[in-house]
């Protein structure tokens, strides 16, 4: 059975041996470089499940060709070429390649067991029926906030208030 692709799980087999690897001197002149306009990544140029390709420019104006793969990361300056050392360019690259958001979820409602939900929200969202959802659920980062406020507040006594806001 295949596992389906991750970009994230994949690029970080690619991108955490280069910044494991690099001393601390090399992260701290990347970091500086990116930070101050010296060191630019002008394009990441191939990103795919096992390699990542990417062009770097230094503040003179040279241009550098950095690879990221399983193998291991390799730049075509003097750094990485005669010294065989992971060089600022590759943590450049690494330090810019664009991490995945992760998917935003529905809140999960509260609902009594007759289906209502506290927040009022439509029949087709997610919920956490009475009783198996429990104040501890309440602090929890899934949980519709107004759900919670509303439940926290005093359900009754909170619609009568919203009833009689909109009212008047």
């Amino acid at each position: 059975m295949t596992q389906p692709h991750n970009s994230l799980t994949s690029h970080a087999s690619l991108i955490v041996p280069p910044l494991r690897y690099c001393t601390p001197d090399r992260l701290q002149r990347a970091v500086d470089g990116l930070f101050d306009g010296t060191l630019t990544v002008v394009s990441l140029t191939h990103q795919a499940e096992g390699e990542i390709r990417g062009l770097v420019k230094n503040g003179d104006g040279c241009a550098y060709t950095v690879t990221l793969t399983p193998e291991g990361a390799t730049c075509n300056c003097g750094d990485c070429t005669y010294r065989n050392t992971v060089c600022k360019h590759i943590v450049a690259v690494a330090l810019s390649i664009p991490r995945p958001t992760p998917p935003q979820h529905s809140p999960m409602h509260l609902a009594w067991s007759n289906g209502e939900k506290l927040c009022k929200a439509a029949a087709h969202e997610p919920a956490w029926y009475w009783p198996k959802w429990n104040v501890g659920m309440l602090k929890w980062p899934e949980t519709c906030p107004l759900c919670s406020a509303v439940y926290t507040r005093g359900y009754s006594r909170f619609w009568e208030q919203l009833t009689y806001a909109t009212v008047a």
